[in-house]
């Protein structure tokens, strides 16, 4: 089971192997995509699990996501599609119990949110006053951090000062948003971008962070452990684990690597998810991640549940 690959020692300079089962052994859930306004055939984005409702969220790049739930029987089952449209990449939510989730829009460069019950859109917030307008090559993940995690874990602004919470209050979602950069230019390969977002449509840039490679494509945040993943999809797909502390580059910073983690396969891999290595009794997790591959008949959407505990 996966629960805290991050508390493994970073031995070199070399991706480590993947530790889990084979991407053929995995389960292909591209199926349970079927009745989607665009089968998961190709263009899946990105994924995110919800620990207390047990659901997963895919987004699919031509312009819908769904939402997925456990079957009772040892597999998922389609609970809900939508489609509002535009070039969908990232998807997460704030709150485990929220009625909204949140899409990242890539050449629109911005963030949505969608009321969970009917699919409406509550707000937009525009990102391209801080990442800027990079069209095709823009914006691809998104991972949400609560305040709690930014106190404890040490994150810093890009100024290098302590951020320990949301600027906005109770005006703000009670923590941030962290966007990865897909990458067009050297000024932004590679960067993931941490904004503060206020419910009136407004954000504040708290700072750009350079990762471990020069191509972002999804982030997956653990909060019971406080380490971030970030998924590469470069140099045959790497999973990147840090924690949320940074060191100075330039005039920005750099996550604290932990380790790289190769992959289970080179394809088009551009959304990760996983399950919390902590349940909310300190006890070991369900030790699962859901990978989402952007161009594959067969296997679009694959369920990792075989991944050892450390």
């Amino acid at each position: 089971m996966l629960v805290c690959l991050s508390c493994l020692p970073l031995e070199g300079l070399a991706a480590d192997p993947w530790p889990g089962e084979t991407w053929p052994a995995s389960s292909n859930l591209s199926f349970v995509g079927a009745s989607a306004p665009h089968p998961w055939t190709s263009n899946l984005s990105g994924a995110y699990w919800n620990p207390v409702t047990r659901r997963l969220w895919v987004v699919n790049n031509s312009g819908s996501f769904s939402v997925i739930k456990e079957d009772g029987a040892g597999s998922f089952v389609a609970e809900r599609h939508y489609a509002p449209g535009g070039d969908l990449e990232g998807i997460t939510q704030a709150d485990a119990l929220t009625n909204a989730v949140y899409l990242l829009v890539e050449n629109a460069e911005d963030i949505r949110e969608y009321r969970v019950s009917d699919g409406a859109l509550i707000r937009t917030w525009d990102l391209t006053p801080t990442v800027g307008a990079l069209a095709n090559s823009g914006t691809e993940g998104i991972a949400f951090v609560p305040d709690a995690w930014l106190a404890a874990g040490g994150f810093r602004d890009g100024s290098g000062n302590i951020y320990t919470n949301s600027v906005h209050g109770t005006n703000g979602l009670g923590g941030i948003m962290l966007v990865a950069v897909q990458g067009t230019g050297a000024a932004n390969y590679g960067y993931v971008h941490a904004v503060d977002l206020k419910k009136d449509g407004t954000h504040t840039c708290v700072g750009r962070y350079k990762t471990s490679r020069n191509e972002s494509c999804d982030l997956a945040f653990d909060a019971s452990i406080g380490a971030l993943y970030i998924l590469h999809n470069i140099d045959g797909n790497l999973l990147e684990v840090t924690d949320l502390t940074s060191t100075t580059y330039g005039a920005d910073r750099k996550f604290t690597t932990l380790r790289e983690i190769q992959a289970p396969s080179g394809s088009n891999i551009e959304g990760f998810g996983l399950t919390p290595a902590l349940a909310g009794t300190n006890t070991i997790g369900d030790g699962w991640c859901f990978f989402t591959d952007d161009n594959n008949s067969d296997g679009a959407l694959r369920w990792f549940r075989q991944l050892p505990s450390p």
